[in-house]
């Protein structure tokens, strides 16, 4: 085990005694010693890799992105959808 392992295995388990509960799934840190502390302390919660899963504002404006990269495309007038 490295340093940064070493330091990093206490601070997980502090957090989960202050949060009261092992949560489901966790999304993994940048950090490669947070991501082996995470599978040492909380085997059972799957970890995940994307980091937008929990942001629902990032979620929400999917379709308003799809609708603005059509309207990119339209050069002329007329070409534009009416909505």
């Amino acid at each position: 085990m490295t340093f940064s392992l070493l330091k990093a295995v206490p601070v997980f388990r502090q957090l989960l005694k202050q949060q009261g509960f092992v949560p489901q799934g966790s999304i993994i840190a940048k950090r490669k010693c947070y991501e082996a502390a995470k599978q040492q302390v909380m085997k059972r919660v799957e970890q995940r890799q994307q980091q937008g899963w929990h942001n629902r504002a990032e979620n929400l404006q999917q379709p308003t992105r799809v609708r603005a990269r059509h309207m990119r495309r339209c050069k002329a007038p007329r070409q534009a959808p009416r909505f």
